[in-house]
């Protein structure tokens, strides 16, 4: 909420420059559009003889910026006048008609997670779902009595809008592609999900990306790629923002063909298994009980029990894969979804190790399911760009840059 307050007591004796270089309430206007800068303007004893003249130009100034033009005619009054304009305007959270929090404008609340939050200022209400860990930076646009998120642009972002698949049209999201880091030979590629016009953007349920290294004769012969199907979004930021780590990034490959889709809301689809029925079973096949989605891959399931009601428990899924289908064609997820998870892929023996961990306080074993979801079914109604971005990697200074 910025803005700037003039007290003045008429016209302006000290400097007028020329007409020709004084600014004109249009070029106001549109300074204020680009800074958001109110101009407050509080007349003191202004002369009877420059009243009028004074209290249309102030009043037309003032109208330009969103701001407001009032008289004080002794000491007292100023007073009061300021005081009013300096107050603070306040802000508050609700879920419901509940009020969760409420502070002043340029404070910081802190909440617990919640599925559907509405923020206020005035009559002017947004609602966002909060997950926990997102740190979000708002503003208050008077000119349209509208609550702003601020967008995320660290590192130099090039966007491109997302386009949804089944109404074949824009989104009003975009991916936003950060400049990179790099560990040792690993480059990490941060992304941002964000919407266009200043909306909050909670946390999409899923996101699979892919990057394909460019420029180099072995990506072009083998389609090597990079795949991302679990997304670990960084925390105390304004906008949803995650790593994809790379490593053992081909020093010949001078581009990067970055790929995405987004489910903003995770369908109910996909065959889900109850764990009771597998777990800690010999199954009728040496390698395991068939994946229904995905032919010639098997899994198996043993169940961890905590050693001790501090420790969790613990659910661990191999999955084997037939010589020559990727490793990356099936997710599988725990239903209800566990505290930690990590998976390990060994592409030599086409085998991926799931660990997932349920806390120290995990729920019923018998109601926990397996379920399984091809790469099709995860991106073929997902939120997706028109085409790939792609992305030149300089290896001198490590900057990563979109092509002209």
């Amino acid at each position: 909420d910025r803005r700037v307050v003039v007290i003045t007591d008429g016209e302006n004796y000290q400097f007028n420059p020329p007409p020709e270089f004084a600014p004109s309430v249009e070029e106001i206007q549109q300074a204020y559009a680009e800074e958001g800068v109110r101009i407050e303007i509080l007349g003191f004893d202004i002369p009877p003889d420059e009243r009028v003249r004074a209290v249309r130009e102030f009043q037309q100034l003032a109208d330009a910026t969103g701001g407001s033009f009032h008289t004080a005619n002794h000491a007292a009054a100023l007073v009061r006048e300021l005081e009013r304009q300096l107050a603070t305007t306040p802000f508050r959270v609700l879920q419901g008609e509940n009020v969760l929090a409420e502070a002043e404008l340029g404070s910081t609340i802190r909440l617990d997670p919640v599925p559907e939050a509405n923020v206020e200022i005035g009559t002017a209400r947004e609602t966002t779902r909060l997950e926990g860990g997102e740190h979000l930076r708002l503003t208050f646009r008077r000119d349209r009595e509208r609550i702003v998120a601020l967008p995320y642009e660290e590192g130099s972002p090039h966007f491109a809008e997302l386009v949804d698949p089944l109404a074949a049209e824009p989104t009003g999201y975009h991916l936003g592609a950060h400049r990179p880091r790099r560990e040792g030979d690993t480059l990490l590629f941060p992304l941002s999900f964000q919407a266009l016009d200043g909306k909050f953007t909670p946390r999409p349920d899923h996101v699979w990306v892919e990057i394909v290294p460019l420029g180099h004769d072995r990506a072009a012969s083998h389609g090597e790629r990079y795949v991302f199907f679990d997304t670990f979004f960084e925390p105390d930021l304004p906008a949803p923002v995650w790593y994809c780590r790379c490593p053992a990034w081909p020093r010949e490959a001078t581009q990067a063909e970055v790929r995405a889709w987004i489910l903003p809301e995770m369908p109910e689809s996909g065959e889900r298994t109850p764990l009771k029925e597998i777990a800690d079973q010999l199954p009728r096949a040496s390698e395991g009980f068939p994946v229904p989605q995905a032919a010639g891959v098997h899994y198996q399931v043993r169940t961890i029990p905590p050693p001790s009601p501090d420790d969790p428990l613990r659910i661990r899924v191999v999955q084997r894969h037939p010589a020559g289908t990727p490793l990356h064609s099936l997710k599988l997820d725990l239903i209800p979804r566990p505290v930690r998870y990590q998976r390990q892929f060994d592409f030599g023996q086409g085998v991926v190790l799931h660990d997932f961990s349920y806390g120290s306080d995990p729920p019923p074993l018998e109601t926990i399911h397996l379920h399984w979801r091809t790469r099709d079914e995860l991106t073929r109604e997902a939120w997706q760009l028109e085409r790939p971005l792609r992305l030149n990697i300089f290896p001198r200074d490590e900057v990563l840059m979109t092509p002209r």
